[in-house]
């Protein structure tokens, strides 16, 4: 059932007070940004309530706004953004460092410019990641040899793929601080 038709620029919030939304509801409301406030999608809502339209974010009700398509309210009420990491790789990358044991994280920390994260692979890789997302570095071969050619971003390796979905996972309130005090529309993207 189509209950909205609205213009592309609309940007709405969900309440959590909502129990349930029908089939395509906002079908008519292409490019629409819309912000739960639901960590996930609830079961009373129909699967395709959104489809076809824009973009849904989910709250991040754990300060965790590395999780894919997450928002959250700042301390003046405003939505920010979560970081869509994944879209900084390639498929190819995202499967081989997702396929990277979390065990080859021998070692990572916050730094006073972002994080520092020591991976195994056929030797020892130096991973960072600034805090505002505009350098990001793997001492491995296929970045040093990719990053020069195609500039930032595009050569990222599967060693930043494994330290991102690392960091997904095991979120806690450093990490919730690290990504919350840089401005995520300066996140450079390929």
């Amino acid at each position: 059932m189509r209950a909205f038709f609205c213009n592309s620029n609309l940007k709405a919030i969900i309440p959590n007070s909502v129990k349930k939304i029908e089939s395509e509801a906002f079908a008519l409301c292409p490019g629409a940004t819309i912000y739960c406030e639901f960590a996930k999608q609830p079961q009373e809502w129909s699967a395709t309530w959104h489809e076809p339209m824009g973009s849904v974010y989910w709250y991040a009700n754990d300060g965790n706004i590395i999780k894919e398509n997450s928002w959250y309210y700042d301390g003046k009420g405003n939505i920010i953004e979560g970081l869509d990491w994944r879209g900084l790789f390639s498929p190819t990358i995202l499967e081989r460092g997702q396929n990277i044991s979390f065990e080859n994280i021998l070692n990572i920390n916050i730094t006073n410019n972002g994080l520092k994260a020591i991976i195994q692979g056929s030797e020892e890789y130096i991973v960072e990641i600034d805090a505002g997302l505009t350098k990001i570095t793997c001492t491995c071969p296929f970045f040093k040899k990719h990053d020069i050619k195609r500039g930032m971003f595009s050569a990222n390796c599967k060693h930043l793929a494994c330290v991102f979905f690392y960091l997904e996972t095991h979120w806690n309130d450093q990490l919730t601080k690290f990504f919350k005090d840089f401005n995520t529309s300066q996140i450079a993207k390929r």
